[in-house]
């Protein structure tokens, strides 16, 4: 199996897990404070990386990818985490992975890469897994599940961005400035939307403390693998069917967590986006020419 589709799969584990810290972290505390550690913890863990910092990595040219995509993540996870403090654990996860379906369209759009008939046959198959599992039917189409679609959007041009900023920087480096720049907005965001009363009385929880910590430690892992997986590919929208696995972890924890079972179209939507998955064929990497 091609390393970088391998990786990603691993990655789905660690994604699953932040999906879960979210919920619980909307239960225990609110949205702009859950967004704030959602990048905060994970960039004290990462803070050695400030060390291995180049001055390069401050110029216009290469800093502008470190700020689109933090604005993205940042897009991603308000939305995402938005949607928690109204629908499930899974169906939050499901709106998210949406995000590969995009992920092919912009890699033509901005990246000229080409669309083959497999990549959308593959993909295709993936959505309608997707909409069984949504059920539409059921009442989930509305405004709180639009935002809630929006964090696919902005998760599939993270990956885009992401695939840029792979060769721009080390792992260490790219995380320290992710996270910095992405705790920032959230915390101007936190700022403006909760009262210093209801910021002291949360942090000083201790199950708040340890939901937080597992935020850390989930999103460190989750990226490291992420970022080591585009090293391995030509073109970000390989990977992308291999996103879907979160799927099926996102229906563990639920159960395991919550107690709910997911239903028969839910497990047959699983289904399909797995295979949907393990049919798209990986792209060959190019053998490197002077090496």
């Amino acid at each position: 199996m091609n390393k970088g589709i391998a990786l990603t799969a691993i990655s789905t584990i660690f994604a699953a897990m932040i999906s879960l810290f979210s919920k619980l972290g909307n239960e225990y505390t609110s949205v702009p404070l859950t967004l704030f550690f959602r990048f905060a913890m994970p960039l004290l863990f990462v803070f050695p990386g400030a060390f291995k910092l180049k001055a390069h990595l401050f110029e216009w040219p290469t800093l502008k990818y470190f700020l689109l995509r933090s604005f993205l993540i940042f897009m991603t996870q308000i939305c995402f985490i938005f949607y928690l403090s109204y629908g499930s654990l899974l169906d939050a996860v499901l709106l998210m992975s949406t995000g590969p379906l995009f992920m092919p369209l912009l890699a033509r759009i901005f990246m000229k890469k080409e669309l083959k008939r497999k990549t959308i046959f593959c993909l295709l198959i993936g959505f309608v897994g997707v909409a069984c599992i949504l059920r539409p039917t059921n009442g989930l189409i509305d405004w709180h599940a639009l935002i809630g679609l929006c964090s696919g959007l902005f998760l599939a041009s993270t990956q885009i961005a992401l695939h840029k900023v792979t060769r721009l920087a080390t792992v260490m480096q790219q995380l320290f400035l992710i996270f910095l720049f992405s705790a920032m907005m959230a915390g101007c965001f936190m700022l403006f939307f909760s009262s210093t009363y209801d910021l002291i009385h949360q942090i000083t929880d201790t199950t708040v403390l340890f939901i937080f910590i597992g935020f850390a430690i989930s999103s460190v892992f989750n990226q490291v693998l992420r970022s080591l997986a585009y090293r391995y590919v030509h073109n970000p929208a390989t990977v992308a069917p291999f996103m879907y696995f979160s799927l099926v972890f996102a229906m563990i924890l639920q159960w395991l967590v919550f107690n709910q079972l997911p239903n028969f179209m839910s497990i047959i939507g699983a289904a399909l986006v797995v295979l949907a998955g393990l049919f798209m064929r990986p792209w060959k990497r190019k053998p490197q020419i002077g090496i």
